[in-house]
C-alpha cells in the first residue's frame, strides 16, 4: 500500500488534477482486483488520501452558471451576412453552428463540403469522421436544418449557402474539402483552434466575459437554453450524448440575466 500511496503522491506533486489522480487510482484498483482480488479503493488510507487531494484540488465544475444565448444571437443578428468580409462571415457561421447544434469545435472542423446536402427546404450535414463521443454502434446523427423564416439574417442555412459561395474559388485554390478554411492565402483548412478563436471572438464582441467562459461554453449555453423549450431527448440526440446524466452533470447550468433544436436557440429575439 505504501508504494501505491507514493505513486499517487508523485502524480499529485506533478500538479495533476484530482480527476487525473483518481483515474490512476481506479486503474490500479481494477488491475490489483484482478491479480490479488483486493480493492484498494476501499482501503481507509487510500480513501483518506484521495479526500485530502480533493480538498487541495477540488474537482468542481468550471462554470456554476452560463451566459444568455440571446446576447450572442442579438450580436450575430447585427451582422448583415451579405456585407461581411470572409473573416466575420466565418465568425458568424461558426458561432451559429455551435449554438444551433450544441456541438464541439471538433465537430465543426470535421464537416466536409461534400457531405452537406443543401436545398431550398432543408439542409443535412453528415460527419464521417470519429468524434470524441463516437463509440461502437454510436455516432453523431446527421444534423438537420430547416429555413429559419422568422429572421433570415440568423438562418443557419442562408449563412451556410453564402459562405460556401464566397469560399468556392478559394477552396479550390487551397485544395481543401473542409467547410471552414482560413481567411487568407493559401486558403487551407482551418484548424480546430482557429475555429475556436472565431467563436471566442464572437462571444467577446457580444459582451461575454471570455476570461471566464471558453469557446466550449457554447455547448453548455445552447443546451441549457434549449432545455426550457424542447424535450430532453431531443437535446441529448442533437448534442450527441448517450444519456441525459452527462448533460445534467456537466452541461446543464442556470442562465445568467435538429431543426427543432436549432430553432429553439435562434428564436430568442
Amino acid at each position: 500500500m505504501t508504494e501505491i500511496l507514493e505513486y499517487l503522491t508523485s502524480l499529485h506533486n506533478k500538479n495533476l488534477s484530482y480527476s487525473s489522480v483518481n483515474t490512476a487510482k481506479s486503474m490500479l484498483s481494477s488491475l490489483l482486483s484482478l491479480l490479488h482480488r483486493k480493492d484498494i479503493g476501499k482501503d481507509p488510507l487510500i480513501r483518506h488520501f484521495m479526500k485530502g487531494i480533493f480538498n487541495l484540488k477540488p474537482a468542481l465544475p468550471r462554470y456554476v452558471n452560463t451566459w444568455d444565448v440571446q446576447v450572442v444571437i442579438e450580436y450575430l443578428n447585427s451582422l448583415k451576412s451579405s456585407e461581411l468580409n470572409l473573416k466575420l462571415l466565418s465568425v458568424k457561421l461558426a458561432t451559429l453552428l455551435a449554438l444551433a447544434t450544441g456541438q464541439r469545435c471538433q465537430t465543426l472542423w470535421a464537416i466536409n463540403v461534400k457531405d452537406i446536402e443543401l436545398c431550398d427546404s432543408y439542409m443535412k450535414i453528415r460527419i464521417f469522421q470519429l468524434l470524441k463521443q463516437s463509440k461502437p454502434n454510436n455516432h453523431l446523427e446527421e444534423m438537420y436544418f430547416e429555413p429559419f423564416r422568422k429572421n433570415s439574417n440568423i438562418c443557419v442555412m442562408k449563412c451556410m449557402k453564402l459562405y460556401i459561395e464566397k469560399t468556392q474559388n478559394k477552396r479550390k485554390e487551397g485544395h481543401s474539402e473542409r467547410l471552414f478554411i482560413i481567411t487568407q492565402k493559401p486558403f487551407t483548412e482551418a484548424t480546430k483552434s482557429t475555429i475556436a478563436r472565431w467563436i471566442k471572438l464572437a462571444l467577446k464582441l457580444s459582451g461575454i466575459d471570455t476570461s471566464v467562459f471558453s469557446t466550449h461554453s457554447t455547448r453548455s449555453a445552447a443546451t441549457s437554453a434549449a432545455v426550457t423549450k424542447i424535450p430532453i431527448d431531443t437535446i441529448i440526440r442533437t448534442a450527441g450524448w448517450t444519456k441525459d446524466s452527462t448533460f445534467r452533470r456537466f452541461y446543464k447550468r442556470p442562465v445568467v440575466s435538429t431543426s427543432v433544436f436549432s430553432h429553439s436557440i435562434l428564436d430568442t429575439l
